[in-house]
């Protein structure tokens, strides 16, 4: 069976019974503290943003040329 699996094989009474799915509440507690999850989103847009100005967009122009304004 794949890990991936939301059922459990009990053996003893040769049943398959789903398993529930853990709760918002549940997932929540085993993620990080939010307000870091938080923060880590803000860096990686500040990072992002930087680098959208870092880069000179005017090297990546196309050339004009006369065939495709037509």
């Amino acid at each position: 069976m794949s890990s991936s699996s939301n059922f459990e094989l009990d053996k003893s009474v040769s049943e398959v019974r789903e398993i529930p799915a853990p709760s918002r509440s549940e997932r929540s507690r085993e993620t990080a503290n939010p307000r870091l999850e938080k923060q880590g989103r803000v860096e990686k847009q500040a990072l992002v943003t930087s680098l959208l100005e870092f880069i000179d967009w005017r090297h990546l122009e196309l050339p004009e040329s006369d065939d495709h304004c037509q």
